[in-house]
C-alpha cells in the first residue's frame, strides 16, 4: 500500500467492480466497517489478545492490550527468577542477559539487516542518565569520585 493520495482500500464488494478503490470513495458507514472487519486477514488475532467488553481501544502510546502470548512468557521469566533468582541472567528458558541478542535477531529483518548486525537496549535517554547518574553520585560506595559546585 502506498501512502497519502496513493492509498488502496480492498473494495468490499459493497460498490464498485470488486476492484481496488480510492480511498477518497472510503465509506464511513457501521455496515462498511463491519464488511471490513469480516474481510480482515488478521481478525485471528483478535483471539490473541484480552479484550474489554464495551471498550474501544485506540491508545497509540502504551504497551496496549494483554496478549497471551505475552502473559505466557512474562510467567516464563517470573518463574525462572523464582527458581534462579539471580542466576536467571545466565540459566532458564531465556536467560535475561541475552535478550538485547536474540530481540535484536528478531528485529534485524525489519530493517534489511543480518541477524548479527543488530542489537536492541535501552533508550539513549535512559542509558545516557544512567551512566550519569553513576558517575554525578558524589559518593558511591564510600569513594568519592568529583565535587559538583
Amino acid at each position: 500500500m502506498g501512502r497519502g493520495r496513493d492509498l488502496q482500500v480492498k473494495n468490499s464488494g459493497l460498490e464498485g467492480s470488486g476492484e481496488n478503490m480510492d480511498i477518497n470513495n472510503f465509506m464511513s458507514t457501521k455496515e462498511y466497517a463491519k464488511t471490513l472487519d469480516q474481510e480482515d486477514p488478521l481478525v485471528s488475532y483478535r483471539e490473541e489478545f484480552y479484550l474489554n467488553p464495551g471498550m474501544i481501544y485506540m491508545d497509540g502510546n502504551s504497551l496496549g492490550l494483554l496478549s497471551k502470548r505475552a502473559e505466557k512468557s512474562l510467567m516464563k521469566s517470573l518463574e525462572d527468577w523464582k527458581k534462579y533468582a539471580i542466576d536467571g541472567w545466565t540459566e532458564g528458558a531465556e536467560p535475561w542477559f541475552y535478550f538485547s541478542e536474540r530481540l535484536g535477531e528478531l528485529s534485524a529483518p525489519l530493517v534489511g539487516a543480518l541477524a548479527d548486525e543488530v542489537i536492541m537496549g535501552g533508550s539513549t535517554t535512559a542509558n545516557l542518565h544512567q551512566l550519569a547518574a553513576t558517575f554525578l553520585n558524589r559518593e558511591l560506595a564510600g569513594i568519592r569520585f568529583w565535587r559538583m559546585n
